[in-house]
């Protein structure tokens, strides 16, 4: 590219944001709109954050830490003066020595560059008495390099978006998955709760079962009791009938005793059964509770491992929210610092334009005036001094007077370029 032109090529860029600096250079970068400077203790990646960082160790006490971070120490300095940014922060690199290695240049420089160099070209044309006209400055090759610049990041900031679109898909997908792992988790609360009431029920309905047991077995021993003592009783009617035998008891009163030993037989008997029955409900009501314990153990066994694989998945989730979040915060500053390169660029495309077009009106200008390449004075006076002062860095050229002597002067021109022997005419 020509002298003057645009310096800020992208070859130079993209090694200040690509290669990091060596460790003990000293860097110059900005940050929060302030120049700041010190030394390089870390480059490279870290583990709270993706992407490259540098760690800067600074001379005053400016900084956030002592170059640990999260517990894990990156390179050692003073509280205080340890500070980690980004390798696009970086505007100058310097060794050991201070000795420039690397730097961003400025838009002010290229523009500064393209005022001199604008001067410098029109120089020749402001000059009366210039040896041979310059040749007209080339804004071409410049327009197109700008051009491509432009281009060249306006692809990239395409690429930026699709990203940042791609990574909020992700994102939407990621947020779905989790709302849906909640509703999974939130169904196993609800099925335990569930599990849990049926089993409060079947414990509820074998404590009752438990206390009819009891009242039936206590109904039993009564009636045993009752049973025993009738039957100590039938013994002794046993015995009085076996002992009045001899005095020949009465054949109605020996029926009446025997009906009553069959009733109380067959009471018995009822009694027994009903026992039987209820020992046999005792023992269903029994395999019941059982059996709704264990699935309330497996219910329970499943919300806990449901709450685990939620609670895996809602920290996948957040990881990789927080990750897409750095990523998205870092695609948003590249873009904003492409949306201001390509807005500088094209700043400096409208100056180069505005100057290129301010270049062909003045040669439009000059195309149109009578005689090109020559110069009017007022008067012999001020076309001597001219000449005087211009005599060190021109060839002698011939001077004639506008007029006679006589005659008040209107101007004086030179023909032909200097040092080519013709002599000048006069003007009218």
């Amino acid at each position: 590219m020509a002298t003057g032109g645009l310096e800020s090529s992208p070859t130079a860029r993209q090694s200040l944001l690509t290669v990091l600096p060596d460790v003990g250079c000293r860097i110059v970068f900005t940050l929060n709109a302030r120049n700041m400077e010190g030394k390089v203790g870390f480059a490279g990646d870290t583990e709270f954050a993706p992407g490259k960082w540098i760690g800067v160790i600074l001379d005053t006490a400016d900084g956030k830490n002592d170059g640990s971070v999260k517990d894990k120490q990156y390179f050692t300095c003073k509280p205080q003066h340890g500070l980690f940014v980004r390798p696009q922060n970086i505007v100058q690199v310097l060794d050991p020595n201070g000795k420039p290695l690397l730097r961003r240049k400025s838009l002010s420089r290229s523009r500064s560059s393209l005022s001199s160099s604008g001067k410098k070209e029109a120089l020749p044309e402001e000059s009366p008495l210039a040896s041979s006209p310059s040749p007209a400055f080339s804004w071409k090759e410049p327009l197109e390099e700008a051009n491509r610049q432009k281009a060249a990041q306006e692809q990239q900031l395409q690429e930026m978006s699709a990203q940042l679109k791609a990574m909020q898909s992700t994102k939407d997908e990621c947020g779905r998955g989790m709302q849906e792992a909640m509703l999974a988790s939130e169904e196993a609360t609800r099925r335990s709760k569930e599990l849990a009431e049926q089993l409060e029920l079947s414990k509820q309905a074998a404590a009752s079962a438990r206390q009819r047991s009891d009242d039936l077995a206590e109904s039993l021993r009564r009636a045993e009791d009752a049973l025993k003592a009738k039957s100590e009783e039938l013994r002794h009617t046993e015995e009085e009938r076996n002992r009045l035998s001899s005095r020949a008891v009465p054949e109605a009163e020996v029926a009446s005793l025997r009906q009553e030993l069959q009733a109380e037989q067959r009471l018995q008997q009822s009694k027994s059964e009903e026992i039987s029955r209820l020992e046999t409900v005792l023992q269903q009501e029994k395999q019941i509770c059982a059996s709704l314990q264990q699935d309330w153990r497996a219910a329970q066994s499943l919300a806990e491992e449901a709450r685990g694989e939620l609670l895996k998945a809602s920290k996948a989730q957040m990881d990789q929210a927080k990750e897409l979040e750095a990523m998205s915060l870092a695609a948003s500053q590249k873009q904003c610092e492409l949306v201001r390169e390509i807005q500088e660029l094209r700043d400096e495309l409208t100056e180069a334009r505005r100057r290129s077009a301010k270049e062909r009106h003045a040669k439009s200008e000059n195309a149109l005036s009578p005689v090109s390449g020559r110069s009017s004075f007022a008067s012999f006076t001020d076309f001597f001094m001219s000449q005087m002062c211009c005599s060190r860095n021109h060839s002698q050229t011939t001077l004639v007077p506008a007029d006679d002597d006589c005659t008040p002067a209107h101007g004086i021109r030179l023909d032909g370029n200097p040092g080519s022997g013709e002599a000048p005419t006069r003007g009218r």
